[in-house]
C-alpha cells in the first residue's frame, strides 16, 4: 500500500467514526449537513477525477465552531492546526 493510499483509508477510517458520531444527533440541521458533506467528500476519495487533480476541502463557520477540531480529527494531529 502506498503513502497516499494509505492516507486516503485513513481519513475515510476517521470519517466514518465521525459519522457514527454525529449520527447521535439525528435532529440537528448541523449533524446532517455535516453527515451529506463528509459522505460527498468520501465519494471524492473513492473516485478521483481524470486528470489527477487534488480534492480540495474547505472547512467554514464561525469562531469556536470547531473547525480547526474537525480539520485535526481527520489529520489524527492534535496540533496540524492551531486552535
Amino acid at each position: 500500500m502506498n503513502t497516499q493510499t494509505a492516507l486516503v483509508k485513513n481519513l475515510r477510517d476517521r470519517i466514518d467514526r465521525i459519522l457514527l458520531l454525529g449520527s447521535r444527533f439525528p435532529l440537528w440541521s448541523e449533524a446532517l449537513s455535516m453527515d451529506v458533506r463528509l459522505r460527498m467528500a468520501i465519494q471524492k476519495l473513492e473516485t478521483p477525477e481524470a486528470g489527477g487533480r487534488p480534492m480540495v476541502l474547505a472547512l467554514l463557520g464561525g469562531t469556536g465552531v470547531g473547525k480547526s477540531h474537525l480539520f485535526n480529527a481527520l489529520l489524527g494531529l492534535a496540533e496540524a492546526s492551531p486552535v
